[in-house]
């Protein structure tokens, strides 16, 4: 028996998701999520669509999650690309860039914990960019275009 290969048992493992009976189906079928047409039976299709995935930390993804796998809405993507990707994803907005929090901590150089900590009290010094106020979205009123939430912050003078 020779081993599968990596696109292969994505392919298999997005149709499972998909299914009814499939133990976490709240987040798929329940939802609408399914495969196409095209890739349901034949996973030629679904290669010829998808091609190999570019390197070992890609996985199966689907751009928009609120939507089924079909070649327009998947992509190969690394873990954090997927991290982001989810419905319950933050989206911090400051003059007109979006980033999530971990995003923004990447770019600044403090870490998450950091700035949810931060957050939470209500004081995100990040006043080398922010000026007084971040406009957080879901990743899901993001892909709808609705409104967001806005945070009036304080900025402690002389924190970085």
């Amino acid at each position: 028996m020779s081993k599968q290969t990596p696109e292969y048992t994505a392919w298999i493992n997005m149709k499972m998701r998909c299914q009814a009976n499939y133990s976490e189906s709240c987040h798929y079928s329940d939802r609408g999520i399914d495969v196409c047409d095209r890739w349901v039976n034949s996973f030629s299709s679904f290669i010829k669509d998808m091609g190999m995935r570019p390197t070992s930390k890609h996985s199966l993804d689907r751009i928009n999650n609120n939507k089924g796998y079909s070649a327009n809405n998947c992509r190969w993507a690394t873990k954090i690309e997927q991290a982001t990707n989810r419905r319950s994803t933050l989206f911090f907005e400051h003059s007109g860039k979006i980033n999530t929090l971990a995003g923004w901590g990447r770019e600044l150089g403090i870490s998450v914990k950091t700035l949810e900590s931060r957050k939470s009290r209500g004081s995100l010094a990040f006043n080398q960019i922010y000026k007084t106020f971040l406009m957080a979205k879901t990743a899901q009123e993001v892909d709808q275009g609705l409104g967001a939430e806005e945070y009036d912050i304080e900025f402690p003078r002389g924190e970085e």
